[in-house]
């Protein structure tokens, strides 16, 4: 059988876990997620592929933000975004090859 994972037992790990997974649970989130992979993007491609209105997109990346799972930097007039720790950069891979049907869709960015 495959070796134990060792799970978080303090409360603080838990909890920041949990917050986590429930800032990538939203599809529009997920979708931001996917989209971005291990590139940095600007927040108007993101609006463009994710096909929803600036303010909506503006909350998402800040929910994700806010989580610590994404960097975002201003330079100039643009805000780009990208993920900020690697460690959930195979959860998105492994996400990406779930649900993508073909290699153009992962190659686009498609969820």
């Amino acid at each position: 059988m495959g070796e134990r994972v060792k799970l978080p037992s303090k409360k603080e790990e838990i909890q920041e876990i949990s917050s986590a997974l429930h800032a990538i649970s939203h599809p529009t989130r997920l979708k931001i997620l996917c989209f971005l992979g291990d590139e940095e993007r600007i927040v108007n491609e993101i609006l463009e592929h994710a096909g929803s209105t600036q303010s909506n997109i503006s909350q998402h990346i800040e929910v994700l933000r806010k989580a610590g799972i994404i960097h975002s930097r201003r330079a100039h007039n643009r805000v780009y975004c990208s993920v900020k720790t690697t460690d959930l950069l195979p959860i998105i891979t492994k996400i990406r090859e779930l649900f993508c049907d073909t290699e153009e869709e992962l190659a686009l960015g498609y969820l």
